[in-house]
């Protein structure tokens, strides 16, 4: 794990979870695989997560994937006992209707977001987007928190694009706005919810071609390996 941008430690409970992402290449730091971490309160690494196009120990050796994921924001979901995950998203299989939009949108991010359990079990995803728009979503890092069935985070952007509204902005002279926004995670809202959305399921979200997990034996092994953790 090159870099941890948000940390998250349930009420009562010993371990601390960390979100941020690793380097593919730490000769030459530049894409970047998301990453979540469990640890405990003795510094003893549980697992480590990784999602992203072609993940895995060849992929974190070598900058040859084009892609940037990172793990911007982790947070307890008190009601729901979970730990939830916002990541900014360019891995084409961690964006569902990336084929909708690929032609403009390429370049761009979108956001993830992930439910898993205490125990690392990942429960499902949401992918967020502003479709056509040629416009990424950014999120603060540590800028996300709960409150009753909402998911509210931060971030900056220019211009949105949602269901219900479309703000653009200036080509040659673009000008960050910083934005606030509330999700609605319950299933009765889902289909009233202005974002465009996607929603992934454990299966998609631990598909082996942008998913890998490290128990607590891969990790101590390789704790002195720096291109893994450090």
């Amino acid at each position: 794990m090159s870099e941890i941008l948000s940390v998250a430690q349930p009420n009562n409970n010993d371990n601390l979870w960390c979100a941020g992402y690793a380097y593919r290449d730490n000769e030459n730091p530049s894409n970047r695989i998301a990453v979540v971490m469990k640890m405990d309160d003795d510094g003893d690494i549980k697992f480590v997560k990784q999602w992203g196009d072609s993940v895995g120990d060849s992929a974190t050796l070598t900058s040859s994937i084009t892609v940037d994921d990172v793990a911007r924001a982790i947070n307890f979901d008190e009601k729901r006992s979970e730990i939830v995950v916002l990541m900014e998203v360019h891995s084409e299989r961690l964006r569902p209707d990336y084929s909708d939009y690929s032609a403009c949108c390429s370049t761009q991010a979108d956001l993830l977001i992930i439910r898993m359990k205490e125990s690392g079990k990942v429960m499902s995803g949401y992918n967020i987007n502003f479709y056509d728009a040629d416009v990424s979503m950014l999120v603060g890092d540590n800028s996300m928190f709960i409150h009753e069935n909402f998911y509210i985070f931060g971030g900056q952007s220019w211009g949105f694009n949602t269901r219900q509204q479309n703000v653009t902005y200036d080509v040659e002279n673009p000008v960050y706005n910083s934005y606030v926004f509330k999700y609605d995670y319950s299933e009765e809202s889902y289909n009233d919810n202005c974002f465009y959305q996607v929603k992934m399921s454990r299966g998609d979200l631990e598909d082996s071609r942008i998913y890998v997990e490290y128990d607590d034996d891969d990790t101590q092994a390789k704790t002195v390996d720096r291109y893994l953790f450090s």
